[in-house]
C-alpha cells in the first residue's frame, strides 16, 4: 500500500528540510490502545520510519487520536519483548473491508524503542547498500 505518503504524516518531509522520510518494509503483528472505551485493536503493519508507522485495520480509527502501539518481539518463544510507542493517527482509509491508516510517532526513544530503531536503521542501511 502506498498512497504517495509517508507512513504517519501526509507531509513526507524530514523535519522540514524537504527530504523524504525513507520507510522500510516491516510486515507484523501489533496492538493498538485507542484509550477510553475502545479497547485495543489488532493491527498488521506495513512499512515503519523513524517519524511514523504505516498498517492495515480492521475498523476505522479516527484521525487525531493518540494510540499507543505495542510491538512484541520473538512472540513464539521463549523470551518475548514489548515496546511501546507513542503516536498520533494522521490518515485512515478503507482498502476493500479493512483501513489502511498512518500513525506518526511522537518520539522516538533509544532506551525505551531500541529494537525497532535498530531495525529501522538496518533495513534502510541495507536498503541503501542493495537497491531495488
Amino acid at each position: 500500500m502506498d498512497h504517495g505518503e509517508d507512513s504517519g504524516s501526509e507531509d513526507s518531509s524530514s523535519a522540514g528540510y524537504g527530504i523524504k522520510c525513507s520507510r522500510a518494509n516491516l510486515v507484523t503483528s501489533v496492538t493498538l490502545e485507542r484509550g477510553g472505551a475502545a479497547g485495543p485493536m489488532e493491527a498488521l503493519t506495513i512499512n515503519v520510519s523513524h517519524r511514523g508507522m504505516g498498517f492495515y485495520v480492521p475498523e476505522r480509527i479516527e484521525v487525531g487520536k493518540e494510540v499507543l502501539i505495542n510491538i512484541t518481539y520473538f512472540p513464539g518463544g521463549d523470551a518475548k519483548w514489548v515496546e511501546t510507542v507513542c503516536g498520533v493517527v494522521k490518515w485512515c482509509r478503507p482498502i476493500g473491508n479493512w483501513h489502511g491508516a498512518g500513525v506518526e510517532f511522537k518520539y522516538l526513544d533509544p532506551d525505551q524503542q531500541s529494537l525497532l530503531i535498530s531495525y529501522i536503521e538496518s533495513a534502510l542501511q541495507f536498503h541503501h547498500v542493495h537497491p531495488h
